[in-house]
Order: structure tokens, then sequence, then C-alpha cells
């Protein structure tokens, strides 16, 4: 059963993609100390308290921050697949899906 297979494989892929990202992206954010200190004092000024024009401390703002580095993680993680791999897009299939 052609489809059938096809859903197994569709199916199997999206699950491989969710455990990179999770593990590229999400985890590592969690897991890189480091990493997300650096995030935030490289973009200080986007953690500007208004009200008193100094930075928000990174402990207040924790959650905040590593959203925005997960954002920038998978960016970085697109970036580099974009790279590795010539996507080439059959516009005639993509007609049939829309």
């Amino acid at each position: 059963y052609p489809e059938y297979r096809a859903l197994q494989k569709e199916f199997h892929d999206g699950m491989v993609l969710y455990e990179m990202n999770t593990e590229k992206v999400w985890a590592a954010a969690m897991k890189d100390s480091t990493g997300l200190e650096k995030f935030y004092q490289q973009n200080l000024a986007k953690y500007v308290d208004p009200q008193t024009s100094l930075p928000q401390p990174l402990d207040e703002i924790r959650a905040v921050v590593i959203t925005d580095y997960q954002e920038y993680l998978e960016k970085l993680w697109v970036e580099q697949l974009n790279k590795k791999a010539n996507v080439v897009i059959n516009e005639d299939v993509l007609k049939t899906i829309k």
C-alpha cells in the first residue's frame, strides 16, 4: 500500500525532525548556561527596562532570554542545513498541495 508507506515515512521523518530540533535547539538552550550568558551580554540593549534605562538582570528575565536564545539557535541550525543541502522544490507538486 503506497499511501500507507508514504504516511509512515512522513510520520517517521516528522519524529526525526522533532528529536533533532529538541536536541539542537530546545534542550541545548536549556543546558548551555555559558552560551545563554554570552547571548544575553551580546543583546543587552534588547533587555533594557524602559523605566530605569538599565538592563534587566538575567535571573529576572531568564525565560524570555532562553526563548530568544532558542530562536537564535534554530536560525543558526537552519542556516547550517541550508549550506549542507541543496533544496529543490518541485513547483508542479507544490501547486497540487495548495
